[in-house]
């Protein structure tokens, strides 16, 4: 008996220095060299490591669970570990994906089951997408000043304009504090900084407009050359068609106003001329710095230039003929 004392009191002593020496050191199971970063190393080749199993009602039953808590449902089949203030199921998808600091993320279940995705950049929510109450998508996009602005750097230099609308790549991209323009189409209204009211559509068009308002230029190269200058003007051009008003290579010397091409290269070399109108293809084509001329058709600058001929012709021929019933007359 007191052997079996003995020896008992000697296992106790074992256990209790095994213990108190385990308290500041890492536990290995399976191996002699446990990592250095880890409390419990487990090592096996042919067996795992089971996690307490227990149902959804004994889940959700476990008083003040710790973050980080472990276990596996039996229920849903899958390991859930608690976090904050409620269990998350590891085995579903992510409901967002994130950037390192988390402020830059897509989300599709901020709110439950609301079957939007959404966009948040630098912690501030900048797109949405989601669906009206027929079932039809929708793209809202949220921007200071009511922007938007979709291709490679369209937009770019944006800083206080408002109201305008940039789409293709380089579109309207040095614009600084224009408003209200729509620019549609790759480099479109490209050096344009403080214009504003203006519509472009089509590549290149109002390319190298910068300060002037209130034009519209509709088709690849409509108005290309439009006045580079910084003065704000409200030049009141309307150009549709390609290369339509395209004006001049010195830009400079575009100073044109209130003119109205349509038709491909219609008033083709406009300059400072103004208040024309041309109606066709290459209509007034060659028409830089005239007032007030009107073209309808195609190629009709000929035909006026015709007409005007035929006109002086015919007031010549007139002329000629009261000087001589003027002689007729003074004889008789």
């Amino acid at each position: 008996m007191q052997f079996l004392k003995t020896s008992l009191l000697g296992l106790w002593i074992i256990l209790a220095l095994h213990s108190h020496c385990l308290t500041g050191q890492n536990v290995g199971i399976g191996t002699i060299e446990p990592d250095a970063s880890a409390m419990l190393d487990v090592a096996s080749s042919e067996k795992g490591m089971l996690i307490p199993r227990m149902s959804s009602v004994q889940r959700t039953a476990i008083a003040a669970p710790a973050n980080g808590l472990l276990v596996y449902d039996t229920d849903t089949g899958s390991f859930w570990f608690y976090q904050g203030s409620a269990w998350k199921n590891l085995s579903a998808l992510p409901d967002r994906l994130t950037d390192a600091d988390g402020n830059t993320r897509v989300m599709v279940e901020k709110n439950p089951n609301e079957d939007m995705i959404r966009f948040d950049l630098a912690g501030q929510e900048k797109m949405v997408f989601r669906q009206n109450s027929n079932g039809h998508p929708r793209m809202e996009m949220y921007s200071p000043g009511d922007n938007i602005f979709i291709g490679e750097v369209a937009g770019a230099s944006t800083s206080s304009g408002t109201g305008n609308v940039a789409v293709g790549s380089i579109a309207l991209t040095n614009n600084l504090i224009g408003f209200n323009n729509v620019s549609v189409g790759s480099n479109s209204m490209v050096f344009n900084t403080t214009g504003s009211f203006n519509t472009a559509l089509g590549a290149l068009s109002l390319s190298n407009n910068v300060s002037n308002n209130m034009n519209t230029a509709v088709g690849t190269y409509a108005m290309f050359y439009a006045h580079n200058g910084l003065s704000s003007t409200n030049t009141y051009n309307t150009a549709v068609g390609f290369e339509a008003m395209r004006g001049g290579s010195n830009s400079g010397a575009n100073t044109g106003i209130y003119n109205t091409a349509v038709g491909g290269q219609s008033m083709v070399n406009i300059t400072s001329g103004s208040s024309n109108v041309a109606l066709g293809y290459f209509a007034l084509r060659n028409t830089t710095s005239g007032a007030n001329n009107t073209a309808i058709g195609n190629l009709s600058l000929r035909t006026i230039l015709l007409v005007i001929s035929i006109v002086l012709w015919g007031i010549k021929r007139l002329k000629t003929t009261l000087q001589v019933y003027k002689i007729l007359l003074w004889d008789s």
